[in-house]
């Protein structure tokens, strides 16, 4: 059987999976905005794409472990080198450097945080009814 404390807890662990997927979708979103982006100028690198880790830290005022952002790292995939002579950060052979972002695979990225951002929030939700409902049973209303 559940305990009134037991539902905090599931709140807390299901609110922090929410903030983690809301975190990974900010860098998401920066590496989307840099998408086609290239060098400024010849021997500097372009935007770098960032990458998400998650892991669990233990949250000791309530004794659960919460999902948090790890960390947030570069990606080190190399950069596409392309010919375009014209370019302000072409070197003298013509080419530049263009970011290592790939659209398609942000884009993936997104729909798995939004498809846990939601699965959290459902796990939010039915804690919170549950809570609501010992409530209610609390008080005789049921």
């Amino acid at each position: 059987m559940f305990g009134f404390s037991t539902l905090q807890k599931i709140l807390h662990v299901a609110f922090s999976g929410m903030q983690a997927q809301k975190e990974r979708l900010l860098v998401v979103a920066q590496n989307l905005a840099n998408a086609g982006t290239r060098a400024p100028s010849p021997g500097m690198n372009p935007y770098q794409r960032k990458t998400v880790s998650f892991g669990t830290e233990l949250d000791r005022k309530r004794g659960i472990e919460v999902v948090k952002v790890k960390k947030v790292g570069r990606d080190s995939t190399p950069f596409p080198v392309i010919y375009s002579p014209g370019d302000p950060g072409a070197d003298e052979k013509g080419y530049v450097l263009e970011t290592n972002v790939k659209s398609p695979v942000e884009m993936t990225d997104a729909m798995e945080a939004k498809r846990g951002y939601e699965s959290s929030l459902k796990a939010y939700e039915k804690a919170l009814s549950m809570q609501q409902d010992a409530i209610s049973l609390l008080r005789g209303k049921a």
